[in-house]
Parts: C-alpha cells; sequence; structure tokens
C-alpha cells in the first residue's frame, strides 16, 4: 500500500506550516521582531501553496 503523491505533498506542506509556526512564536518569545517577520513571510509562502495546484 503506498501513499500517493498528492498526499505525501499536502503532509510535508502541514508539517512545515506547524514548524514555521513554532518558529514565530520562539521569535516572538525572544522579541525578535526581524526573525518573526521572516517566519511570518514562510508560513504564508506555505500556506498559499495549495492554491496553486
Amino acid at each position: 500500500m503506498s501513499i500517493p503523491p498528492y498526499a505525501l505533498f499536502c503532509l510535508m506542506v502541514l508539517v512545515s506550516l506547524l514548524i514555521s509556526l513554532e518558529r514565530m512564536g520562539t521569535a516572538l518569545d525572544e522579541a525578535d521582531i526581524g526573525g518573526f517577520c521572516i517566519w511570518v513571510c514562510v508560513a504564508g509562502t506555505i500556506a498559499g501553496l495549495p492554491i496553486l495546484l
């Protein structure tokens, strides 16, 4: 039983979005506004990927 490529891609996007959200929280805890802005851009880009499909 194999995993379809689309399901694997969706799982990878979900995991990377969760990681970037965790990094956003870490940047906020450390009061690192520059890092927070970068991770917001990364999370926004990852969240927009499924729309492009």
